[in-house]
């Protein structure tokens, strides 16, 4: 990896880094990578349904675990997988949140 000052008008910016991409030809490294990312992915998930059931007490763990499921699966079809933990947090969270809210009402 290759560090770069990058100069502007008032003297030193920023660092640029250039990294060296290695070309997948084989086949069974690229699957192992994309096996990688999914364990990754689910991971993630799985921590996901953690917090949120610790924080959501008051519901049954189940709904916490369906909420987030349901949460993964609209972005099931996304290319760029990065922030889909990010993003099924964030909307699991303000559906438990509703629900939670509706269940406090009633009660």
């Amino acid at each position: 990896m290759k560090r770069k000052a990058c100069r502007g008008r008032g003297g030193v910016v920023g660092e640029l880094t250039f990294v060296r991409l290695i070309p997948l030809r084989d086949r069974r490294a690229c699957r192992k990578l994309f096996d990688m990312a999914q364990i990754s992915e689910t991971l993630l998930i799985d921590q996901v349904v953690q917090r949120l059931t610790t924080r959501y007490a008051d519901l049954p763990p189940e709904h916490v675990a369906g909420a987030v499921q349901s949460a993964h699966a609209r972005f099931e079809q996304c290319p760029i997988r990065e922030f889909v933990p990010l993003l099924v947090e964030r909307r699991a969270r303000a559906e438990l949140s509703r629900n939670a809210g509706l269940l406090a009402v009633s009660s």
